[in-house]
């Protein structure tokens, strides 16, 4: 097996692990407080003995790949573990333009007028590469392209995710939380949004740009969700709306499904 099969393996065996003693009531502390102290121990013995075994430095490779005149985009992510920041807009003609620590597997091709985009963490990357991005060479950092509208498709994995849509046609998305934190700010001017959000194990911040109505449904699990009434009143026992909905250029139907932790819609 991998090295990163190992590791995320032994994270999940963890997470797993302190969920069930808590549901069973063996354990009476507070999940989350032990939660992250224990990853980051874990985390920190597997670098450590990746050090010991040799482990090399991973470099980061750039990768561009064209818009070629499409129309749409549609865009599958699948980002397999660490930190993954999506910022700002490629110049024109590119779909996506990005560095990408450790290699990025990914497949490009046309349907019609629609060019579609899968990515994904090279299978030859070490688990730690990406958690930490403030280290030169490591992490994922990209850019989408605003040209087009698309149709955007994440699934977290295990990690830190912040995609900054804010300047991007992005008119249908769904995100599968996974483990870890998840910052999502969303399309100020796309026309009408659709999105879907599961919360996964960890933490979903949801930002939605001011001059942006909303339509918003929950749905809890094992965490919580909280959804700012002062922007968005509850019109239902899960729903909730802007005043002017019906009417607003700019809106977006947004589906929230909590995991476990803490689902946050601003």
């Amino acid at each position: 097996m991998r090295g990163s099969g190992v590791f995320w393996g032994l994270v999940l065996l963890l997470v797993g692990g302190l969920l069930l003693l808590a549901n069973l009531g063996i354990v009476t502390f507070n999940f989350w407080q032990i939660l992250w102290p224990a990853f980051l121990i874990l985390l920190g013995l597997w670098l450590l003995l990746g050090v010991s075994r040799g482990w090399h430095r991973v470099e980061a490779e750039h990768v561009a790949v064209p818009l070629a005149g499409a129309e749409q985009a549609r865009i599958e992510i699948n980002h397999g573990a660490g930190a993954a920041r999506l910022r700002g807009v490629t110049e024109p003609g590119q779909l996506m333009i990005g560095d990408f620590g450790g290699g990025l597997d990914y497949r490009s091709w046309r349907e019609g007028t629609v060019q579609h985009l899968k990515m994904e963490m090279s299978g030859d990357g070490f688990p730690g590469v990406f958690v930490f991005p403030w280290t030169s060479g490591l992490g994922w950092q990209f850019a989408l392209s605003r040209e087009v509208p698309i149709s955007l498709k994440l699934d977290g994995g295990a990690g830190t995710v912040d995609l900054d849509m804010l300047d991007l046609r992005v008119t249908d998305l769904t995100i599968d939380g996974g483990v870890g934190t998840v910052t999502l700010t969303m399309p100020a001017r796309a026309g009408h949004t659709r999105a879907r959000v599961e919360g996964g194990v960890g933490t979903v911040l949801i930002r939605i740009p001011e001059g942006v109505a909303a339509q918003i449904e929950v749905e809890g699990g094992l965490g919580s969700i909280n959804v700012n009434r002062d922007r968005f009143a509850q019109v239902g026992d899960h729903a909730y709306r802007s005043p002017g909905y019906d009417t607003a250029e700019n809106k977006l139907d947004l589906f929230v499904e909590g995991g476990v932790g803490t689902v946050t819609v601003n």
